[in-house]
């Protein structure tokens, strides 16, 4: 019988992080080892993992030095290579929560289907109040194999976008290749979970809800760097290739939803970019990598996004919208940094000529202009005219 191994890695989590191993510890199905990594904190974590490992053998305390300076054998991989091949593997951030029956469940469905790879539900918990906000979960289980990675990508995408809420064969997690995974701070957890569905025969979907997934501001999705607006460009390049080579090809219905994605994820990008305390100008200079951006300039292009999925409206307005807030946000400027004015009219008259507004397109048409007269570029500035 395979047993289950958990994985959580805490840096200044002495509030949430004794929740967190309890959840554990409260498993139905009890064959399991814990591995806890206090990851250089500052704070109590350490002493509070400690005191629970006492209290329980199956918890197995492990310590960085600093945080994400990873010691010998303290990473997951090293924990891995020591499984058995089928032993199942856990994730689980240092503050959220499985449901008691979580391995219990997991590992039946996937005896069940002979599973390389089983995710569930989850409930989205807002860590300030304690209420459930959301509820992310399939209607019937869902079996995905073969051709059906093509046919029901839609359906489990949202399932292979984090490490957690998922039990891995350490069979699969042995083959992880990070030569494939660039080193990203926002869609790590994407990038992981798509090389393991890529090195997995069988997935599944576990239609119940049986992690807790706490909703909190201090979270690193919150948090902007400076590769903040590559990583949406990035994701949707390495899903594309990963339907590629699962499936031999990506589809116009699935190039479609990428698309859809790929709006979503730079949308959060770019609200957490306009909320970082940093000058405006910088701010820009950010979003003017976006220029060169394969992706974008399909979105541009995309004047029926979301027909394939009859969410044309929506999505449309979504994509309209989008546009517009970008070009409203670049002309409220006072001032562009000289190098960035040529790159900063050009990419707001992309913008504006994507969603038809004339009158915006205007204002970065004579901007460019101006800009051409007063660095001597007058044969240029007149063809534009």
């Amino acid at each position: 019988m395979p047993k289950g191994i958990f994985y959580t890695y805490a840096y200044n989590a002495e509030k949430t992080i004794k929740r967190t191993i309890r959840s554990v510890l409260a498993q139905t199905h009890e064959d399991f080892l814990y591995y806890v990594v206090d990851n250089g904190s500052t704070d109590h974590t350490g002493e509070v993992i400690q005191t629970m490992a006492q209290q329980d053998q199956r918890v197995i305390p492990l310590h960085n030095q600093i945080n994400m300076v990873w010691e010998e054998g303290n990473g997951w991989w090293s924990v891995v290579r020591k499984a058995e091949i089928n032993d199942l593997f856990c994730f689980l951030d240092a503050d959220d929560t499985y449901k008691p029956d979580y391995l219990e469940k997991m590992l039946a469905f996937m005896q069940e289907n002979r599973l390389d790879i089983a995710a569930c539900g989850n409930d989205f918990v807002d860590s300030l109040t304690g209420k459930i906000t959301n509820v992310r979960k399939l209607s019937s289980n869902l079996i995905v194999a073969g051709q059906g990675f093509s046919y029901y990508f839609p359906l489990y995408h949202q399932f292979m976008r984090t490490m957690w809420a998922k039990a891995y064969r350490a069979s699969v997690l042995q083959h992880f290749d990070f030569s494939h995974a660039p080193a990203l701070q926002y869609g790590w957890d994407t990038l992981f979970a798509v090389e393991n569905f890529r090195n997995a025969s069988r997935i599944g979907i576990l239609s119940e809800s049986l992690h807790q997934y706490y909703l909190s501001k201090h979270s690193l999705s919150y948090q902007y760097d400076t590769n903040g607006l590559r990583s949406p460009e990035i994701l949707y390049h390495y899903v594309e290739r990963f339907l590629q080579e699962k499936c031999s090809q990506v589809s116009p219905r699935n190039q479609d939803f990428l698309l859809c994605i790929y709006l979503n994820d730079l949308s959060d990008a770019l609200h957490v970019l306009w909320n970082t305390p940093i000058p405006e100008t910088e701010k820009i200079a950010y979003l003017l990598v976006l220029f060169e951006s394969e992706p974008l300039h399909l979105l541009l292009q995309a004047n029926h996004l979301g027909k394939l999925y009859g969410l044309l409206p929506h999505i449309q307005e979504q994509r309209c919208r989008f546009f517009s807030d970008i070009t409203d946000r670049m002309l409220s400027l006072d001032e562009v940094p000289d190098e960035l004015v040529e790159c900063f009219c050009k990419f707001g008259e992309l913008l504006c000529a994507s969603i038809e507004d004339v009158e915006k397109w205007m204002c970065f048409r004579n901007l460019h202009i101006q800009y051409l007269h007063s660095v001597g570029r007058t044969q240029e500035a007149v063809e534009l005219q």
